[in-house]
C-alpha cells in the first residue's frame, strides 16, 4: 500500500512518498490540523472513544481533494446505552485515561461519554530534575440523541493541550538548551443524520475547529 512511519519514534505516517502533511485526517465530519501529541510521538485520538478508523491510500472523494497522499477518516463512539453509569481507567506507557459514560437520564433516548487522559510522566520525573518535561492532557466528549427513528443529533467535544518548558545546562560550562512550546487544539461539532427511505441518508454538520502552536527552541556551547 505504501503506508509508513515517518521515523522510528514517530506516529506520524508517510504515504506513496508523500510527507506526513499531504494526509488528510477527518474526525467526525471536522478537519483536524495536527493529529499527533508530543511532536509526533504519540496520536490524538483517544483509541478508548474510537468507533470506526479508515485509512485510504488514494483514490478517495473530490470532496477530499486538498491532500496528495491519503485520507483518514475517525468516527468516535456513543456513550453505553445500556446503563446509568458505567466507566474504565486505564495506565499507559505515557497517558493515564478515564473514560465515564453511560445513559441520558429521564426518558429522553441516547447516551453520554466523556473522557480525560494526562501524562503522569512528567509529574513524577519533572520532580526529580525540577525541569517541566513535554506533557499533554486533553477531554472529549460525546453526547448522542434520537428524537425519532431514524433520526440522530449528536455533538462532539475536545480540548487538547500540550506543553513543555525545560531547559538544561552543564554546571562549570557555557553548554545550555531550553526548549518552550505549547499548542492546543479544540474542536465541537454538531450534527444531525436523518434516513431518507431504506437506501439513502442525510447528514449535515456544523463544527468549529481551533489549532495554536508555537515551539521555542535555544542553545549555547
Amino acid at each position: 500500500v505504501g503506508v509508513a512511519a515517518a521515523d522510528e519514534f514517530s506516529s506520524r505516517l508517510t504515504v506513496r512518498g508523500g510527507a506526513p502533511d499531504q494526509n488528510l485526517t477527518i474526525m467526525d465530519g471536522v478537519e483536524i490540523h495536527n493529529p499527533y501529541r508530543l511532536f509526533g510521538l504519540t496520536s490524538a485520538f483517544n483509541p478508548e472513544t474510537i468507533a470506526l478508523f479508515e485509512l485510504t491510500a488514494g483514490g478517495f472523494s473530490p470532496k477530499y481533494g486538498d491532500r496528495l497522499s491519503s485520507l483518514m477518516v475517525v468516527e468516535s463512539r456513543p456513550g453505553d446505552v445500556s446503563r446509568r453509569l458505567g466507566g474504565s481507567f486505564t495506565l499507559g506507557l505515557t497517558d493515564t485515561n478515564v473514560v465515564l459514560e453511560g445513559k441520558l437520564p429521564g426518558e429522553s433516548t441516547g447516551s453520554w461519554l466523556l473522557t480525560g487522559r494526562r501524562t503522569y510522566y512528567d509529574l513524577i520525573a519533572g520532580r526529580v530534575i525540577d525541569q517541566s518535561l513535554p506533557s499533554f492532557g486533553d477531554v472529549q466528549t460525546n453526547i448522542t440523541w434520537y428524537p425519532r427513528r431514524g433520526q440522530q443529533i449528536s455533538v462532539v467535544g475536545l480540548l487538547s493541550r500540550e506543553h513543555a518548558d525545560a531547559e538544561f545546562d552543564e554546571d562549570g560550562s557555557e553548554e545550555r538548551f531550553a526548549l518552550r512550546s505549547g499548542a492546543r487544539n479544540d474542536m465541537v461539532s454538531l450534527s444531525f443524520l436523518s434516513t431518507l427511505g431504506r437506501r439513502a441518508t442525510s447528514r449535515t454538520i456544523g463544527a468549529g475547529y481551533r489549532n495554536v502552536g508555537r515551539v521555542d527552541l535555544e542553545g549555547g556551547l
